[in-house]
């Protein structure tokens, strides 16, 4: 739960930092800027939306499973399994609008020559690997190639943020 909360709040704020970003590397593709803001947010919502859906499914699960298997419950559990298959297929359809916003924000941050090279190429590669990460079927490359793509889109927008917060491109709090 502790982690959903954190998420919800990581969406709640990473809007103005979107709209921040957008606007400064408006200037000359906007309709890049703006498909890159909804991409992003538009990953951000649906994958709140799977992990609430996920939490919201574990605990009826392990209720089932912890009573005495019947052929009602096993219906039940089966059901509940589906429930959380489908939100995990959702999970992965969210890191796609994601990754690509971020690919997206990456190329132009490059092409605009606000921000430095190595940060461009910080969230080109951290999209690249939230592709790989979750576009194979599992294993060991994928589950590392899906933790270098949380840690490096974390990475990406700290740096970013303070790169727009000291040239002045971020809202500062009255």
């Amino acid at each position: 739960m502790a982690g959903l909360v954190v998420f919800s709040l990581v969406l709640l704020f990473a809007v103005p930092f979107f709209m921040s970003l957008r606007d400064a590397l408006k200037s000359r593709n906007g309709l890049l800027a703006n498909a890159a803001v909804a991409l992003l947010i538009l990953g951000f919502a649906v994958l709140a939306a799977s992990l609430f859906a996920q939490f919201a499914g574990l605990r009826p699960l392990a209720d089932i499973y912890a009573r005495e298997t019947g052929a009602r419950q096993d219906a039940a559990a089966v059901t509940a399994e589906a429930v959380l298959g489908l939100t995990n297929g959702l999970l992965i359809l969210g890191l796609i609008p994601l990754s690509t916003g971020v690919l997206l924000f990456g190329v132009l941050s490059r092409k605009s020559g606000r921000f430095p090279d190595w940060l461009a190429y910080v969230g080109i590669l951290s999209a690249i690997l939230g592709y790989v990460g979750f576009g194979l079927p599992f294993s060991v490359l994928t589950l590392a190639a899906g933790i270098a793509f949380f840690f490096l889109l974390l990475v990406w927008i700290f740096a970013t943020s303070a790169y727009l917060w000291w040239s002045g491109a971020m809202p500062t709090p009255a």
